[in-house]
């Protein structure tokens, strides 16, 4: 995703321009085509690139685009500690309830990520399950 299409994610995010204006400037239209959020979060995850997830992240959540196709990469970036998605991810993986993201789930349960530190009472993805009553 080019600086332009992120600055255009974010104006349609913030209201200041229109859904059809935001897809008609847009590269594709990521409703129509459903490999174009997965070529994105898997660049992002080869690339190491933390804006990229984000803004990923960000136009799968304003689209509804996370589905059975996007379940391997998310489990894998679930894994990175070089992004700042995982509570976003952890949330994403409950709703979505796939089996594929159990050893994730559970394989990050405890981690701790130095960008979280200042939220020292659980862990996050230990938080998650609490709140949820999985745990």
């Amino acid at each position: 995703m080019t600086e332009r299409d992120r600055q255009r994610l974010i104006d349609l995010i913030l209201k200041r321009i229109s859904e059809d204006d935001f897809l008609s400037g847009f590269p594709v239209n990521p409703i129509n085509n459903t490999g174009y959020l997965l070529s994105e979060l898997e660049c992002g995850l080869r690339d190491k690139d933390a804006k990229n997830v984000e803004y990923a992240m960000i136009l799968g959540f304003r689209f509804k685009l996370f589905d059975r196709q996007t379940v391997n990469v998310l489990c894998k970036l679930l894994a990175e500690d070089w992004h700042y998605k995982h509570e976003d991810i952890a949330q994403l993986m409950q709703k979505m309830k796939d089996p594929r993201c159990i050893e994730a789930l559970y394989a990050t349960a405890l981690k701790t990520f130095a960008y979280l530190t200042h939220d020292n009472v659980f862990p996050v993805l230990l938080r998650i399950g609490l709140e949820s009553g999985a745990m």
